[in-house]
């Protein structure tokens, strides 16, 4: 369970005012997007530091036995697990030749926000790389619903 106070209350909304690489992987989830085809994990935008990646498609999953003692009617032969495929969300942006990660540098604001009604994800990260550049970047996330 997240006992953070870097999340509000909100109508419609799930707000993180701030990051804690602490408790990164819950955050990931609760930040997650799916559409019934398509699944992501709320992981940042950049890949790095990262819980757990995760991007998921339906049907993708491999199957593993399930032995029995005895067999038995509506006993399942095998069960399926869902796979990990390709991450194919990460975007790399590079700040005067130096990668922007969260990790190095000086991170001055950091907000996330799941608009529930829309169904997207939205992001506003302010840092300061450690040559001293300081930027802010903006990224909209969402899985189509089509």
């Amino acid at each position: 369970m997240i006992t953070q106070r870097s999340y509000t209350v909100e109508p419609w909304a799930v707000r993180e005012t701030s990051l804690n690489l602490d408790v990164l992987a819950q955050s990931e989830s609760v930040f997650a997007l799916s559409n019934g085809h398509v699944g992501w994990r709320g992981n940042l935008d950049e890949g790095e530091p990262h819980g757990l990646p995760g991007s998921y498609l339906n049907g993708v999953h491999e199957l593993h036995p399930l032995p029995y003692a005895e067999a038995g009617y509506g006993y399942p032969e095998s069960g399926q697990t869902v796979i990990d495929v390709t991450n194919g969300k990460i975007v790399r942006l590079l700040v005067d030749d130096e990668p922007f990660d969260l990790r190095y540098g000086r991170l001055v604001g950091h907000e996330r926000i799941l608009d529930l009604r829309r169904g997207v994800l939205e992001r506003t990260c302010e840092w300061i790389s450690p040559a001293g550049s300081r930027i802010r970047v903006r990224s909209t996330r969402l899985v189509s619903l089509t």
